[in-house]
């Protein structure tokens, strides 16, 4: 699909509610600038409480990505981590890409993350040293442990090895059990 039809279907997917909420298939929106909402969601509690932080951020995230793989759970693991990454992708947070998947290693990257690039100015501007802050692979610990924990498999934990924060061209992750 290219990147006009990818619009498309995204503008075709918005609907208003009857409260006057805007929402993406069933899940309410709300469109700000990449560079408040990566300021307000990532950039200040870390500049202001640190690597503490990765915590919060891993436990919320894991959570809300497992109940994506429960409401979708017909899809698969691989299923649901897909659908996961494209519904990031339609919310303008980058260009997903799976490089690999298999039962014991997933690698994925995230191109153009304008959260990953702003979250790193807003860090050089308040002189903090850039580092590694995009979401995406507590996201994908979720789904993947969903149904490793089903299927009485090993647990997954993720690691951000590039990040557009840090000055990368893109966002890599690798998920390993």
């Amino acid at each position: 699909m290219d990147v006009k039809e990818e619009i498309k279907e995204f503008l075709n997917s918005l609907k208003i509610s009857q409260d006057g909420s805007l929402l993406y298939g069933n899940e309410r929106v709300v469109f700000t600038p990449s560079v408040l909402m990566s300021i307000a969601f990532t950039a200040a509690p870390y500049n202001k409480f640190g690597d503490t932080m990765r915590t919060v951020y891993r436990r919320g995230i894991s959570k809300y990505a497992r109940e994506i793989a429960k409401e979708n759970e017909n899809l698969g693991a691989r299923g649901v981590f897909e659908y996961l990454l494209k519904f990031f992708g339609k919310l303008g947070w980058g260009r997903p890409e799976i490089i690999e998947f298999s039962d014991s290693k997933i690698i994925f990257r995230f191109y153009s993350s304008l959260y990953g690039k702003e979250v790193g100015n807003y860090l050089k501007l308040m002189g903090t040293q850039p580092m590694a802050t995009c979401p995406y692979g507590y996201a994908a610990e979720g789904v993947l442990n969903y149904f490793a924990e089903k299927e009485g498999k090993p647990l997954y934990i993720s690691e951000e090895v590039k990040c557009a924060a840090k000055g990368d061209d893109f966002c890599e992750f690798i998920v390993i059990s």
